[in-house]
């Protein structure tokens, strides 16, 4: 709860038990938007530069997220500094002041003692001052982001000196309390009778406000119920065990307590109420809501998020007469990733029994399809790989090498004496090889080019051509020579029709069989100016239109192929 002091500050909420004191909850926020017919601008680095007005300067600390202006605030305000400025880049000009504030004194299951509920009950008023928007643009006048720049005045129930001597003070009582090896249910009576042993309400009216504060509790050993909390907090997490303030009312009158987890569940202390008596005869610890009928709580923490956040107990806590389940209770899922735990609970107040604790074997991987990471050649093994769609792990493995192949064009062939030929060749092989020798296996009847693939026919005989590719693959051919002139018996073009585009050029690849035959060809193209002969026995496309290339041998054989010239293809 708070109020609007006549100095603008806004005063927070502190409860004094068996007094009531007035709930004030008026809030507001001046923001000083400077951009007007002026305009900031920034460079490419997006420093701010002079605009066509005046720039809004900016302050000392600049951070460049939300994030870590919360977290500098937060650091300010374990310091105890009164007055705290600093800059934050944004998107929008939304005012930020009150939900950086919000942010900074957050609970979760990592914040440490002197922060979240602890911070919260310790700042006695704060104010926002009017605070400076400014525009910042690059060098095009394009808006680049806003800069908030923000300064917090708080006043707080203790000094920055008395919280140094209150880290130390708790460490020492911890310490002497020896809680090291107990259980979560031991740490937390060992706390809460130490706090209702040694604080004593503080019924001062003179206005000291130090009564509100854990110091006062732990040191002076006099404080209200906020001092009783706050402390109460401190040491619990500072002990490891979960705890949390709830603010609210009690008979009508303003009143902080706290609640604590044992195991999945939580259960009310009030050290106010219970502080002075005797352990046995304590009304307020280890409370369900239904036995805390007398409290009754802020609206925050009766939202649904919070009670999921901390489910309440609906059982009294046993102390130690548990009703043991017979059935084991998952307190930590399994994963594919990591092991689960299971352990029998009391069925009253969900206390783990002792040596209970079991553990739940690893879920297996939900992995994704199959993807290749790296291709296989005809050279070394590829690799494939999947992930776990839930924990990202990964699982390997090899893809087998590619068989390598390769095709010669004839696998037997004749030859004339004296004769050289070129018409053996590789008719198909893998992309990614390459021919490593071709050699014969009687160089006397017939040599081979060993990287070319030339034969040479030299006397009458047989001989086997082998080609070998770099990866092993082989392919061979064998050849008979004798005194006869070898003479094609057939010829043709891979396609008897084909386009295309004016300009190009393409070789006829006429086929002769058999490769090795000696017969001179005559390549003509009609005569409509569509097609033309070049000097290296290419055609190329002249203009659009219809034409046919011709070829012949001496013998007689032709072959014709019909081809279409298109105009030119356009550049993009």
């Amino acid at each position: 709860m708070s109020e609007t002091g006549v100095d603008g500050f806004m005063i927070q909420g502190g409860c004094r038990m068996r007094r009531i004191r007035r709930v004030f909850c008026l809030f507001s926020i001046l923001a000083a938007v400077m951009l007007g017919g002026t305009y900031a601008w920034a460079d490419g680095q997006n420093e701010v530069v002079p605009g066509a007005g005046s720039v809004v300067s900016t302050s000392k600390h600049e951070f460049y997220a939300f994030e870590y202006a919360k977290d500098y605030l937060k650091q300010q305000l374990v310091r105890r500094e009164n007055e705290i400025t600093f800059t934050v880049r944004q998107d929008s000009r939304k005012d930020i002041g009150k939900a950086l504030l919000e942010a900074a004194l957050e609970v979760t299951e990592d914040t440490p003692g002197t922060q979240g509920d602890y911070l919260d009950l310790h700042i006695e008023a704060y104010k926002i001052s009017p605070y400076q928007i400014t525009a910042v643009y690059n060098t095009k006048r394009k808006l680049q982001y806003y800069e908030h720049t923000i300064t917090y005045s708080i006043r707080y129930y203790t000094t920055w000196d008395q919280e140094k001597a209150m880290n130390e003070r708790v460490s020492q009582v911890l310490d002497d309390l020896d809680l090291d090896d107990l259980d979560t249910y031991e740490k937390i009576e060992k706390i809460y009778n130490y706090v209702c042993k040694r604080v004593s309400y503080d019924y001062d009216t003179s206005g000291n406000t130090g009564k509100f504060s854990a110091y006062n509790a732990l040191v002076k050993k006099k404080a209200v119920c906020q001092g009783y909390a706050s402390l109460i907090y401190r040491m619990m997490r500072q002990a490891g065990v979960e705890c949390r303030v709830i603010k609210g009312t009690s008979n009508g009158v303003a009143h902080s307590w706290n609640i604590v987890r044992i195991g999945q569940k939580y259960y009310n202390i009030d050290a106010t109420w219970d502080a002075g008596s005797d352990p046995d005869d304590y009304k307020y610890f280890l409370k369900t809501e239904a036995e805390f009928k007398d409290h009754t709580r802020e609206a925050q923490y009766k939202t649904a998020s919070f009670s999921a956040a901390y489910p309440m107990a609906t059982e009294s806590y046993c102390f130690g007469n548990h009703e043991w389940s017979s059935e084991y209770t998952v307190d930590v899922e399994a994963t594919c990733s990591s092991y689960g735990i299971q352990s029998i609970h009391c069925l009253r107040c969900d206390a783990v029994k002792e040596g209970s604790l079991r553990q739940i074997k690893k879920k297996s991987h939900t992995y994704g399809s199959w993807k290749v990471v790296k291709k296989a050649t005809i050279f070394e093994e590829g690799e494939k790989q999947k992930t776990c769609k839930v924990c990202g792990a990964k699982r390997t493995s090899s893809i087998k090498k590619l068989t390598a192949k390769v095709t010669l064009n004839a696998s037997s062939v004749r030859m004339k004496v004296g004769q050289i030929s070129t018409g053996l060749a590789i008719k198909s092989q893998n992309s990614q090889d390459s021919v490593k020798r071709w050699s014969s296996s009687n160089s006397s009847v017939v040599s081979v080019g060993r990287k070319t693939g030339k034969l040479k026919a030299k006397k009458k005989g047989t001989a086997v051509i082998t080609v070998t590719m770099a990866s092993g693959a082989k392919a061979t051919c064998k050849v008979t020579v004798s005194t006869k002139t070898i003479k094609a018996t057939a010829i043709s073009f891979p396609k008897k029709k084909t386009t295309m585009r004016v300009g190009e050029t393409m070789e006829l690849n006429l086929t002769v069989k058999p490769v090795t035959a000696s017969d001179k060809i005559t390549y003509v193209v009609s005569k409509n100016g569509v097609l033309s002969l070049t000097k290296d026995g290419k055609i190329k496309a002249k203009k659009t239109g219809v034409a046919y290339v011709k070829a012949t041998t001496k013998s007689g054989l032709t072959a014709k192929c019909r081809i279409t010239v298109k105009s030119a293809q356009k550049s993009s």
